[in-house]
């Protein structure tokens, strides 16, 4: 059975939290390196204020 990609997230959550997940790119200052706990909370955060908005599955979101 394939990995879904929150899986694989929370496993490497779990695993090695303060390993870097990701790097945003800054054109004009220092890139930030995201590591893996921080991804995590930030999306555990995102999502409960979309629950909090009502935000249903199948909803669409506009990211700006």
């Amino acid at each position: 059975m394939a990995q879904t990609f929150s899986s694989a997230l929370l496993e490497h959550y779990h695993t090695t939290p303060q390993k870097v997940a990701v790097t945003l790119l800054h054109p004009r200052e220092d890139d930030l390196p995201v590591t893996y706990r921080e991804l995590v909370e930030h999306s555990m955060a995102f999502s409960a204020a979309l629950d909090a908005a009502g935000i249903m599955p199948g909803d669409v979101v506009i990211l700006i």
